[in-house]
């Protein structure tokens, strides 16, 4: 028997227990979208488990969690479930097998981009270019040609993006998703809302019991909130640079109080600041709610973020010195590595996520009670009116 089935085996077990329970049904989507089941499939798994935010109130409150003999863990269960998913889902199949050994692969990863920007400045430029203080509109060209740099970039984000929007509709696929998607405005509405604010992370209303099981707190949305709006900054920093040098013809580096530096740096700086949040509450979080392989994702996924903010960042700081040259060869590999982990790491849990959302505002919208039949009185009123 498969692993996913053993975890399908054991799903069944614990959903069936807390269906008949309900002890939890108001703390999050999970449990209302569990009663709508009986019997539970692959797809139902990954979609209750990627639907799970991780808040682990259910746990606090379980009466039938370790010693009792029923022995329910639904946080690790549902952690164990969103590995197994974005394994499954992840294309090609053997590269799949990368979210087992997600520190090893970080590793890889590293090293091959790291490899593949020294030989492209071996090859394309000199060594006097690295180790000179380059100063001036198109410096950067000068230690890394600008059409490697957009190669690169260009490639790697696309294959990143291609095997998510893959993966995420084959999911959205398995979980009941229709073939038309989630339709009207104010479903999209919802759904982005609660993706956006992670609603379900505050699980029974007393905020999260991650990393202390005793003492729920916001920190871990508010830190969530600073490394994604960090991300989106950032993003916002590339955009405003590719404008800049495409239609206004100003290549970089650009002054400090531009647009594309000021959203970089302020990007940058939550991005750190929310990784470090991240590292430590990983390290005070408490074993045995969560499978050991989603732990290593999300260290691997971190420091990978953390090595692309800090190293843009110095890069910033100290690109009118000597070392600009091998600080942009350091970020441009992190960078490039980052991409190239993108689609077998943790980052693939936001596309997941926002997927399983979307599909639980739709499925809760359906089950809503519509406006009440008229009758023929009625009717009949309105008429004479």
């Amino acid at each position: 028997m498969s692993e996913l089935q053993d975890l399908v085996d054991e799903a069944q077990r614990q959903f069936t227990i807390c269906n008949a329970c309900r002890y939890c049904e108001d703390y999050c989507a999970v449990f209302p979208a569990m009663e709508e089941r009986r019997l539970f499939t692959e797809g139902d798994l990954g979609y209750l488990a990627t639907v799970c935010h991780d808040c682990r109130a259910c746990y606090q409150a379980c009466m039938y969690a370790e010693p009792h003999e029923f022995a329910i863990n639904i946080p690790q269960l549902m952690s164990e479930g969103r590995v197994l998913t974005y394994e499954r889902y992840a294309e090609p199949r053997w590269l799949a097998r990368l979210f087992e050994r997600a520190r090893g692969t970080l590793v890889a990863a590293v090293v091959g981009a790291a490899l593949a920007v020294a030989l492209v400045f071996l090859l394309a430029t000199s060594a006097d270019s690295l180790l000179m203080g380059n100063e001036g509109p198109g410096s950067f060209y000068t230690v890394f040609p600008q059409a490697a740099m957009l190669a690169f970039g260009l490639l790697l984000a696309g294959w990143a993006i291609l095997v998510c929007v893959v993966g995420a509709l084959r999911f959205w696929r398995d979980i009941g998703g229709p073939t038309g998607g989630i339709r009207g405005p104010r479903l999209w509405r919802r759904a982005i809302g609660e993706a956006a604010t992670l609603r379900w992370m505050r699980g029974g209303g007393g905020e999260c019991h991650f990393p202390d099981a005793e003492e729920p707190s916001p920190l871990r949305r508010y830190t969530h909130a600073a490394v994604a709006a960090g991300f989106l900054l950032t993003f916002g920093a590339t955009v405003a640079a590719a404008i800049e040098e495409n239609i206004f013809g100003i290549l970089p580096p650009y002054p400090l109080l531009s647009v594309p530096v000021i959203l970089g740096t302020v990007g940058g700086v939550m991005v750190v600041l929310g990784c470090i949040g991240f590292l430590r509450m990983r390290r005070e979080a408490p074993a045995g709610l969560a499978a050991p392989q989603t732990a290593s994702l999300g260290l691997a996924f971190t420091w990978s973020l953390l090595v692309v903010a800090a190293t843009g960042l110095a890069l910033l700081a100290l690109r009118e010195t000597d070392l600009m040259g091998p600080l942009l060869l350091v970020h441009l590999a992190a960078v490039f590595a980052f991409f190239l982990t993108a689609p077998y790491g943790h980052l693939v849990h936001a596309v997941y996520r926002s997927v399983a959302i979307a599909r639980n505002v739709q499925e809760r919208a359906s089950s809503e009670p519509g406006p009440e039949p008229r009758s023929e009185v009625q009717e009949r009123d309105t008429a004479l009116v």
